[in-house]
């Protein structure tokens, strides 16, 4: 039996995939991985990978993008033809539709569909909702999305980042500085991580850090410009980076405030979210959201609204200075079985169709 994991998304973007990776190492299973290659060199690359260089930025033009795409679309095609897979796990619901034709036809129930965010261009939903209908099975990063066939929720517990960062075995004290780390994509809350930068300025108890696409020069200019010193900024990074960023963070931030733009935000479990419960680290999170409200049952999040947002810096701090680090942990560590379950629900379905035991 030989499996393939097809993404259009380059490594930075498809870190949860890492799960599957895990699962057909351990049933020695052989894979190859076919993805975008977003970067003018990737080093090291693994064997079983194959990577289409499409270095376009995130702000290029529709057409662009779709050139890019259909460039990558021939090249996975002739690589799954001349390997001849017996399994698809298709990575996010753009790859579904780019390569709808070949999942619902020759790969009929033989390919499982993971889905990171809501699909919402209507023109093609009937070719997505076709794909969905046809898959082995569905996979969701939220409780709150939901798809015909059968479909599960899939929590992330990277085994990666498990690996290389340490999770953390207490919280800073008073006095010491709380570094507080976004990692993700500037345009998706402009406003907001503007807010933010404001609502911190030059307070000496934070040091702020953003990196991601368009960090490195607009938020960078923002905050050169207003001469804040307690920020630092940085562009767009390999997958290997996180694990230097994650090892400095004590409060990751997945505030965003932008619903009205993004409103799927306001149900995504996503990756940046999983490292809370991964690694024992308290974050900040919009209140009316899927993942607000998990936060507030396990109580490892301090939840931003309108409401508190003008306080948020004397809040955080008090809030973050008064945690119980045993009490989080015990939160942390209940949702962790709730992840895991996740895991072994879809694990147990790969081995329903590889026939494989343990």
């Amino acid at each position: 039996m030989r499996a393939v994991i097809l993404s259009v998304a380059d490594k930075r973007h498809m870190s949860m995939s890492a799960q599957y990776e895990k699962y057909l190492k351990s049933r020695k299973i052989e894979y190859d991985i076919i993805r975008i290659n977003r970067y003018d060199k990737t080093e090291n690359i693994e064997d079983n990978v194959y990577e289409y260089s499409f270095n376009k930025s995130t702000s290029v033009s529709k057409i662009q993008k779709i050139k890019g795409f259909l460039g990558f679309r021939k090249y996975a095609i002739n690589i799954i033809k001349k390997n001849k897979y017996d399994f698809i796990i298709v990575w996010n619901e753009n790859t579904a539709v780019l390569f709808s034709d070949m999942l619902y036809g020759k790969y009929k129930g033989r390919y499982c569909l993971n889905i990171r965010d809501q699909f919402e261009l209507k023109l093609l939903m009937p070719i997505f909702d076709k794909t969905l209908k046809n898959a082995y099975f569905i996979t969701s990063p939220s409780i709150d999305f939901k798809f015909p066939g059968k479909c599960y929720t899939l929590f992330n517990r990277d085994p990666n980042i498990v690996k290389n960062v340490s999770k953390k075995v207490k919280f800073k004290q008073k006095g010491e500085k709380i570094n507080i780390v976004f990692m993700g994509l500037y345009h998706i809350a402009p406003r907001t991580f503007e807010n933010t930068v404001d609502i911190f300025a030059n307070d000496e108890r934070f040091q702020l850090y953003f990196y991601g696409e368009g960090f490195d020069t607009e938020l960078k200019n923002y905050v050169d410009n207003n001469n804040i010193k307690n920020v630092i900024t940085g562009g767009a990074f390999p997958y290997e980076k996180t694990y230097e960023y994650l090892q400095q963070t004590d409060i990751i931030n997945s505030y965003y405030n932008n619903f009205d733009r993004f409103p799927n935000l306001k149900a995504a479990s996503g990756v940046k979210q999983s490292y809370t419960p991964m690694l024992y680290l308290p974050a900040i999170n919009d209140k009316d959201t899927t993942w607000g409200r998990i936060s507030e049952k396990y109580g490892f999040s301090y939840l931003i609204s309108d409401d508190n947002i003008s306080t948020l810096a004397d809040d955080l701090y008090n809030w973050y200075i008064n945690l119980d680090f045993n009490k989080f942990k015990q939160g942390c560590d209940e949702f962790n079985k709730v992840i895991d379950k996740s895991i072994s629900d879809v694990y147990a379905l790969l081995d329903e169709y590889f026939k494989c035991k343990e």
